[in-house]
């Protein structure tokens, strides 16, 4: 390589981060502490996508059809 000098291949990209890294792998998983937060109403089934004129039937607001308000 005439052109070209030689890279240090030990080098770790990502030396800066191993601080924040030890951090985050210290510890117990945050999905493992104790959840003093409000009980969550979950329903399964049903896709976020769907709107309330979906179920319905009902066309969008923007489409032919829907009634005026």
């Amino acid at each position: 390589m005439v052109f070209g000098r030689r890279k240090n291949r030990d080098r770790d990209p990502f030396a800066h981060l191993a601080g924040e890294r030890v951090d985050a792998e210290s510890g117990s998983p945050w999905f493992l502490d104790p959840d003093d937060g409000p009980e969550l109403d979950v329903e399964a089934g049903i896709s976020s996508n769907l709107r309330d004129d979906d179920v319905a039937g009902e066309p969008y607001d923007d489409e032919p059809g829907h009634p005026a308000p």
